[in-house]
């Protein structure tokens, strides 16, 4: 079975700390956050204490590491995608991704 993957931009202007912490909380169920900017994503998980895994995903490498993200869905294993730039649709980084994950 497919695994699932979680699509989700952080704003920086939402000021309600509930609203983030469900987000990032939700976020620790899965295996694996691919993260535009890691140092910021990785800032925020420790806000919570979320240990889960993180790698780079952005316009840089996204052609050398789409496919393993990828296979590691189709293994059945659950990713979240973590934009800096909206969501991931039409011009992010993790279009491709999104569109193919799905």
């Amino acid at each position: 079975m497919p695994g699932a993957l979680c699509s989700w931009s952080p704003r920086p202007s939402v000021t309600s700390k509930t609203s983030a912490r469900g987000h990032y909380v939700y976020c620790a169920r899965f295996r694996l956050i691919a993260a535009e900017d890691t140092r910021r994503t990785a800032r925020l998980l420790a806000r919570y204490a979320i240990s889960t895994p993180t790698t780079s995903f952005h316009q840089h490498n996204e052609s050398s590491k789409l496919a393993t993200l990828l296979k590691r869905l189709q293994q059945g294993e659950d990713l979240a995608l973590v934009s800096d730039a909206g969501t991931p649709t039409i011009s992010d980084p993790g279009q491709q991704l999104d569109s193919r994950g799905h």
